[in-house]
């Protein structure tokens, strides 16, 4: 089994043209560099060294492990808008530390906020443009925006789109908390789509997790073709883990599934993907 590590993170960052990047190209080319889960953790309200806080963490220290938990919560959860209010909920932390925190991830990978506007900026432009206008492009080239047979279309780096059914603009109003714990309305231009039997509202944060996963799913497509080819047999895909079954006295190992998740197709150039996995007689989790 190969299962790929933080593949939503890495394709993020990746598409938003972060310098933050840097913290899993390091880690993949070094084991003993500090993880990007503990740089991120380091970095919260009484701020450690990630090098101290990385031998904290495999001495067993309680709290440093906690902080690097935190740190991964923000990293894996927060790419595509999450607030303070909703992170407080899914960490289990407090007020001040959910705000603190959701900060901190803003600042430290400030790329990703600006994907979220730029992609809502750039679909709308779409749907505000006169037939025949061509695609908008966002992501620095990566992402593509336009009409298709009536449609909003957000062409991937594959290629593949994603179809958005009858586009419209429309005044949309939110209602949140401030960090003050006032509740305040807000009515904005956002886009909405026919989804199903319903209409959809979305917004720059939804659009960016859309074409993140979108992006993951081509990933692992591309990479189960491969593997069949190599005559690693799949048995079973789920999310982020491939599963393939080989005679035990064959020469395929473990290592010929990882280094297959790992090639990067073109068109995802300068993306680094790293997998870890087991090999067993049969399959469990974990």
């Amino acid at each position: 089994m190969g299962d790929w590590s933080a593949i939503e993170a890495r394709v993020l960052l990746w598409l938003a043209g972060d310098p933050g990047l840097r913290l899993f190209r390091t880690r993949d080319a070094d084991p003993t560099a500090v993880e990007p889960y503990v740089y991120m953790g380091a970095r919260l309200p009484a701020p450690r060294e990630p090098a101290e806080l990385q031998s904290a963490v495999a001495a067993g220290d309680l709290d440093a492990k906690a902080r690097r938990d935190l740190g991964k919560s923000l990293v894996l959860g927060c790419g595509f808008g999450m607030g303070w209010r909703k992170f407080e909920d899914h960490a289990g932390v407090g007020r001040a530390q959910a705000i603190a925190a959701v900060r901190e991830y803003r600042a430290t990978f400030p790329d990703v906020p600006r994907l979220w506007d730029e992609l809502e900026a750039g679909v709308m432009a779409a749907v505000r443009a006169p037939a025949g206008t061509p695609p908008i492009v966002m992501a620095g080239g990566r992402l593509r925006a336009g009409a298709w047979r009536g449609c909003l279309a957000l062409e991937l780096p594959s290629g593949r789109r994603l179809i958005y059914r009858e586009p419209q603009i429309g005044p949309h109003t939110i209602t949140y908390e401030t960090e003050e714990g006032r509740q305040e309305r807000v009515t904005k231009a956002s886009l909405r789509f026919r989804h199903g039997r319903s209409v959809g509202w979305t917004w720059g944060g939804t659009l960016v997790e859309n074409a993140v996963q979108a992006i993951a799913r081509d990933l692992l497509a591309a990479a189960l073709v491969r593997c069949e080819e190599r005559g690693l047999r799949v048995v079973l895909h789920a999310h982020d883990e491939i599963v393939a079954e080989v005679p035990l006295e064959g020469g395929l190992r473990l290592e010929h599934l990882l280094t297959t998740m790992q090639e990067v197709p073109p068109w995802a150039a300068g993306l680094p993907l790293a997998a870890e996995g087991w090999a067993g007689t049969r399959y469990r989790k974990g």
